[in-house]
């Protein structure tokens, strides 16, 4: 390549002649991303400051640095260093999920995943799969999820999958399956491998509960309706008083569930004579709601009226104190998920397997 057909990107440890016929950020970002791929950078290690480079602008570094943080190859921070961010040349657990917005639930089950890296000397990767509610095939699938995870999967790499909601992304299961990688699907689907929560097992507890502690008049407000199966509505007949709220006459609002309890707790009481002496909300923030509507009746809880709220949130016990809870911490979800994974990966179970999370019930 004669002279006037070249540059040079010169920087300390770089020795990369660029064709100024093509453009000169994509080619240096396809250097340091075969760099990350081969194994000559791990995970941490620094890029050179943009500043370093000769003969190449400013403006081109940057392009370049950033294309390769579009692609999860590495981070990129302003006043900070610009460092790698995955680890080619080990297995690892990859954990993905929908982005469903900014939901409590979705983000403290992503930071419970964050929390598990490294694990027996895997590190786990985390990825909001952007636009997965449209994804209907697993070719939409690979032009969606990063670069370096089809690298990783390419390459052999990924020990499996954790897949979040997957009847929203289900070209994710598809790729996941077509591609032979081991999965545990968090939250009950028919024929997959999966973790769920029992609700089933819940409702039961929970009214079972309340009813030991003399409460003839139990209401049970529910997240989903869809949880309410028909072996839970005959439990009417075994519990003197116990009754679901009226579907027709009560709507839950996921965007405002502070309101929503405090709509349970009137409705219960103007709906149902004699007075409830024990409610069910099925959402620890519903039962801030609720417990704030039964203040403003005069009602103390456990004296007047029992509550008993579930949840996922091990933090929650200062904020319902004298009210029944029933929790199924995530931090025992994600550790149910990982065991089945591995137990799937190491034949002492087949795919399809399911697990239950265990709850807990605390009584006030």
């Amino acid at each position: 390549m004669g002279e006037e057909m070249s540059k040079k990107a010169h920087v300390e440890g770089l020795d990369l002649v660029l064709n100024p016929s093509f453009p000169l950020a994509g080619q240096l970002a396809d250097y340091y991303r075969s760099k990350i791929i081969d194994g000559d950078l791990h995970f941490g290690d620094e890029l050179p400051p943009v500043k370093n480079f000769e003969n190449v602008s400013h403006v081109t570094v940057m392009a370049a640095y950033r294309k390769l943080a579009a692609e999860g190859y590495i981070h990129v921070q302003r006043a900070k260093k610009t460092r790698v961010a995955v680890d080619m040349g080990n297995q690892r657990y990859v954990f993905i999920t929908p982005s469903v917005g900014d939901t409590f639930y979705e983000n403290s089950l992503t930071n419970e995943f964050r929390q598990m890296a490294p694990h027996n000397g895997r590190m786990f990767e985390v990825f909001n799969l952007a636009g997965a509610k449209d994804i209907v095939s697993a070719t939409e699938v690979e032009s969606i999820i990063p670069d370096y995870i089809r690298t990783l999967v390419r390459k052999g790499n990924v020990r499996g999958f954790f897949l979040n909601r997957t009847n929203r992304m289900p070209g994710m299961l598809e790729f996941v399956i077509r591609k032979k990688i081991p999965y545990v699907s968090l939250h009950s689907m028919e024929n997959i491998s999966n973790v769920y929560f029992d609700h089933v097992a819940i409702y039961r507890d929970a009214i079972c509960s309340l009813a030991s502690r003399s409460c003839r008049n139990i209401h049970v407000m529910p997240w989903h309706w869809e949880k309410i199966p028909q072996e839970l509505e005959s439990l009417g007949n075994d519990v003197p008083g116990f009754r679901w709220i009226d579907r027709e006459l009560f709507d839950y609002d996921h965007k405002n569930p502070v309101e929503s309890g405090r709509r349970f707790a009137r409705h219960a009481f103007e709906s149902s004579t004699p007075a409830p002496d024990g409610l069910v909300v099925s959402d620890d923030i519903g039962g801030l709601g609720t417990m704030i509507e039964l203040k403003e009746m005069g009602l103390k809880i456990p004296h007047d009226i029992r509550l008993l709220v579930t949840s996922y949130r091990s933090q929650i016990f200062e904020a319902f104190r004298g009210c029944d809870i029933i929790v199924t911490p995530l931090d025992e979800f994600v550790l149910a998920a990982r065991a089945l994974l591995d137990d799937i990966i190491s034949g002492k179970v087949p795919e399809g397997s399911s697990r239950a999370v265990p709850h807990h019930l605390i009584s006030a």
